[in-house]
């Protein structure tokens, strides 16, 4: 139970973070737009998140915005396809994007690093450029 709890309480300082994070990702225009482009010139056929918890959450609204406004067909991804399973993924002309707190996930740093040999283009959604998951893109 206890772990539960922390669980929880580590959520729910994740999703009040999100406004304040959201506020200084938009507050560099630059930065959106030079994505934006990256991801327009790539030409992508599909788009995959990635992420775990409040993360995975925040890619399911990434979702909507690629499918409706872009019109392009997304899905989740499943890590353990590459960690466990050890398997990999045709990813031409698709786009990874890998939504982490942390950044810190050895999973999604194995996804990312697995997508972008696999020819994906690969973008980090992270609290912290530094990271692991951040320098894997």
């Amino acid at each position: 139970m206890i772990q539960h709890d922390l669980i929880q309480t580590a959520m729910a300082r994740e999703i009040r973070e999100i406004p304040l994070t959201t506020e200084r990702l938009l507050a560099e225009p630059d930065l959106v737009a030079s994505v934006a482009d990256r991801i327009r010139h790539a030409d992508p056929r599909v788009v995959v998140i990635s992420g775990r918890g409040s993360s995975a959450n925040a890619g399911t609204f990434l979702r909507y915005l690629f499918e409706t406004r872009a019109g392009l067909l997304v899905s989740t991804s499943a890590p353990s396809v590459v960690t466990t399973y050890r398997q990999s993924i045709d990813m031409r002309n698709a786009v990874f994007i890998v939504v982490s707190q942390s950044g810190r996930s050895p999973d999604l740093v194995a996804g990312a690093r697995a997508a972008r040999t696999s020819g994906a283009l690969t973008i980090a959604i992270v609290n912290d450029v530094t990271s692991p998951v951040a320098q894997a893109n």
